[in-house]
């Protein structure tokens, strides 16, 4: 290895160790490009390629997350709940695991199972759940795949009560699925939003000036229900739901009606969790689950000789971040 090659072996949070530290039987090979690392590293310096990591230097690695997109499959730390973890304990993690230390208080003191990171290599999460039990904490490894990220929950048109079970009624299919009173297990309440900003350009020959800009936001409020053996869940949104459930009780104002919804549920079955610290965790989220992101760029239309003017949209939401937080508190 140049001298060059050597230099760029310094890491972004700081100096790491030289590879000239380690001898040649410890470097890691690439498996994408072929070149050798050091053995103390999760990731190929020049192509970002997952390296295989060796038992001796797992407990040496720092360890940082970084923000996925929403689209990303990952592996989320969970921080269980109802620990007694001591404030050295929680600033020895919060040094080695590269963590804001009042968002890891916050995320303690919580007493629900939260994200501390979403991690996109297994073999990473590994590392980070060791580390973790060497300390004393509970965590757990829970993978996107097991929350089913990819999959959203059919939305309901309405609940029919009958007695000792529900009719459940499909929005797109009017298609009717019958569930015992018994088997409702979870319900897990929160809200969606989504912005849309939107900016019109116009270009004049090699200049780009806005002209306009507008915000539009939106919100809804939103109830997934899961029963036993149930992963999936069902979603009701306030939007398109027939309240008529409520008989005489049906308010004119969707909150109210999703309030004694939530009443009426737990009323039937009283076996089942009702949790709604999602409006309350959802600071606590962001930095770990991302909101869903997209961008669309309209086509350009010619205002006058050498003028286009073009519009650009960004819409966020957090639909998936929702999903992933409703899921992994119906299985925990």
């Amino acid at each position: 290895m140049n001298e060059k090659e050597q230099q760029i072996l310094i890491h972004e949070d700081g100096p790491i160790d030289s590879i000239s530290s380690f001898s040649a039987d410890e470097m890691s090979k690439c498996p994408a490009c072929g070149r050798a690392n050091g053995p103390n590293r999760l990731k190929c310096i020049y192509c970002g390629g997952q390296l295989e990591i060796s038992s001796t230097h797992a407990g040496h690695m720092r360890l940082k997350a970084s923000l996925l997109e929403s689209w990303q499959k990952g592996w989320n730390i969970i921080l269980l709940p109802e620990q007694c973890i001591d404030a050295s304990t929680v600033a020895k993690i919060a040094q080695e695991f590269s963590l804001d230390t009042p968002y890891f208080q916050k995320v303690v003191a919580s007493s629900r199972p939260l994200p501390l990171a979403s991690l996109d290599s297994e073999s990473e999460a590994a590392i980070w759940g060791k580390r973790f039990e060497s300390l004393g904490v509970a965590a757990k490894i829970v993978g996107d795949e097991e929350l089913l990220v990819e999959k959203l929950p059919p939305r309901l048109r309405g609940i029919r009560f009958l007695g000792s079970e529900f009719e459940l009624i499909d929005f797109n299919t009017q298609a009717l699925t019958c569930v015992s009173y018994e088997n409702l297990r979870t319900i897990v309440t929160g809200i969606f939003f989504e912005d849309r900003s939107e900016t019109l350009v116009n270009r004049r020959r090699s200049k780009s000036e806005a002209t306009e800009e507008s915000v539009n936001y939106r919100d809804e409020p939103v109830i997934d229900i899961y029963f036993d053996n149930d992963q999936l869940g069902y979603r009701m949104l306030s939007s398109g739901f027939d309240f008529s459930c409520l008989g005489n009780k049906k308010s004119r104002l969707a909150a109210e009606n999703f309030q004694m919804l939530i009443q009426q549920l737990s009323l039937v079955s009283s076996r089942a969790r009702v949790l709604t610290s999602y409006r309350e965790s959802r600071s606590l989220l962001s930095g770990v689950w991302a909101y869903d992101l997209r961008q669309n760029i309209g086509e350009r239309q010619r205002r006058r000789l050498f003028t286009a003017e073009s519009k650009k949209s960004i819409t966020r939401s957090n639909v998936s971040q929702f999903t992933r937080f409703s899921r992994l508190q119906n299985l925990l």
